[in-house]
């Protein structure tokens, strides 16, 4: 069993199974949404359910991985993975989470990690 917070603030108690997927449900996956319906089970996608699929709450909560940061390389963004830093808003939290990697001061100073 597990609470849930619903897209209207609420929180429900939810005790059946989950499926979370990072892909699009869409197309074929019509019977999944279907079968998941009638199973009670919760579906959650990319844009499923509309309105509060895994995009919709990452935009809303400000949830961005730090592997979208551009500017850090593989190996840095590993670095950051390994020691549990995961999104964004950690370094933002507390940039000296970034001594661990090779940056120049600049790149530091500016926030341009």
């Amino acid at each position: 069993m597990a609470f849930v917070k619903k897209a209207n603030g609420e929180t429900e108690l939810f005790s059946s199974e989950k499926l979370e997927r990072s892909l699009k449900m869409s197309g074929a996956d019509g019977e999944t949404i279907s079968y998941a319906e009638c199973s009670g089970l919760f579906l959650l996608g990319w844009d499923y359910p509309a309105g509060n699929g895994l995009r919709d709450i990452i935009d809303r909560e400000k949830i961005y991985p730090i592997t979208v940061l551009s500017s850090l390389n593989r190996a840095q963004k590993q670095i950051l993975l390994d020691t549990g830093t995961v999104i964004c808003r950690q370094v933002i939290n507390d940039p000296k989470i970034l001594d661990s990697l090779d940056l120049s001061i600049n790149k530091k100073k500016q926030g341009h990690f």
